[in-house]
């Protein structure tokens, strides 16, 4: 509560324009002296710079961010390219190897086969061999 001297010095008035939480409220105060008026004009400007100035902090951190996240992105698809490419060679590898693999089978299935046919002729003519009264192991 303001006392009646602070009435006669108008600190309850200047009390009322510190601590208005509006605009509007502000004027309202301040219409009723020049002084008062002055005084309002410089604190909206001064509100007005700093508003300014968070709405530029916040474009240029926006801006900012913007641009790291268009760095990751182009990092990541960077590397998203690199493993494709990766990926082709490995799947060009792979299928070589299968062919080598598949070529090594039948080659092993011919020598095989070769060896069987081997071993059955040589059971003929071993049995030949020993049907003419010739050992075959001498």
């Amino acid at each position: 509560m303001a006392t009646d001297e602070d009435k006669k010095w108008q600190i309850d008035r200047w009390a009322r324009l510190f601590k208005a939480s509006r605009w509007e409220e502000l004027r309202m105060i301040a219409a009723q002296d020049t002084e008062m008026t002055d005084t309002a004009k410089t604190l909206y400007d001064k509100n007005q710079d700093e508003y300014a100035r968070n709405w530029a902090l916040a474009r240029e951190m926006f801006l900012f961010e913007e641009r790291c996240r268009k760095a990751r992105e182009k990092k990541a698809l960077a590397e998203l390219e690199e493993a494709r490419k990766e990926n082709a060679e490995l799947k060009k590898e792979t299928s070589k190897t299968k062919n080598e693999v598949s070529k090594a089978k039948d080659e092993a299935s011919k020598a095989k086969s070769e060896a069987s046919k081997a071993k059955k002729e040589n059971e003929r003519l071993r049995a030949l061999l020993a049907a003419n009264g010739i050992d075959p192991d001498a």
